[in-house]
């Protein structure tokens, strides 16, 4: 998540009572998880086996549960709860916002994108050209969906990481900060091919069989057919969808 102006480390610090390293006018613009931060980012960690991936991640500051040596170029805030302060910081910039209509005002949708009936589209969401979005999709608040995007029923886009921190009093969950961005752009790196390949090799570890059983929509046996998928019995409608059974031996 990107911050609408650039913030300061005294601002921050003094937003979460924590303390710091570094120039007290030390800018920063941003707040995410380690696999996505940039310059400019603040990460949190409160894990000795993970400072070393922190401090040398792409983020500038470090949101941390000790004071260590901070790297050049970059600055700390020590906080006795870095994983509770970064939610702090993610629920003072991004707060939740209720929604009292389906398709949020703020929402901007192409022209030519068809949105099928029961769709939830939230606050700040930008949808390309020519799009297809099928019925009791749910699209969370600042995704961007590219042009000529294909979504199907029943897909939730923008929902919070599992990821909580088990405490005495209960579970506490991350706060998610990042947003689903889908362009046209980023598929010619197969995606979907490694997540079907990861999801068959974990079947077959888990379960030790190599029989896998699933229902496809028709319009893509030929890509499960280059994951040795093949076509067991007649089309069939799901949701509202031509589907056909396939199997994999």
């Amino acid at each position: 998540m990107k911050f609408k102006s650039v913030q300061t480390l005294q601002k921050i610090a003094n937003l979460i009572d924590a303390t710091f390293v570094g120039e007290s006018d030390f800018k920063i613009s941003g707040i995410n998880e380690i696999h996505v931060v940039e310059a400019g980012d603040i990460v949190f960690v409160d894990h000795p086996k993970y400072y070393e991936k922190a401090l040398n991640s792409e983020a500038t500051i470090i949101l941390i549960n000790k004071e260590v040596d901070c790297p050049k170029g970059k600055s700390l805030l020590i906080s006795d709860n870095p994983f509770r302060d970064f939610n702090k910081i993610t629920k003072h910039f991004s707060p939740f916002i209720s929604s009292k209509v389906s398709i949020a005002d703020t929402a901007i949708v192409g022209e030519g994108t068809i949105i099928q009936p029961n769709v939830f589209i939230g606050n700040n969401v930008s949808i390309g050209k020519n799009c297809l979005i099928h019925p009791n999709v749910t699209i969370y608040d600042n995704a961007i969906i590219g042009d000529a995007v294909i979504i199907h029923a029943n897909t939730v886009l923008g929902a919070d990481a599992f990821y909580y921190k088990n405490r005495p009093e209960g579970f506490d969950q991350l706060l998610s900060v990042g947003r689903v961005v889908v362009k046209a752009s980023e598929r010619q790196h197969q995606y979907g091919y490694a997540i079907m390949k990861a999801s068959i090799e974990a079947i077959q570890h888990h379960f030790k069989s190599g029989i896998i059983k699933i229902s496809a929509q028709t319009y893509l046996k030929r890509f499960y057919n280059n994951l040795e998928f093949f076509e067991v019995g007649g089309e069939y409608l799901e949701d509202g969808i031509p589907h056909i059974g396939m199997l994999k031996t």
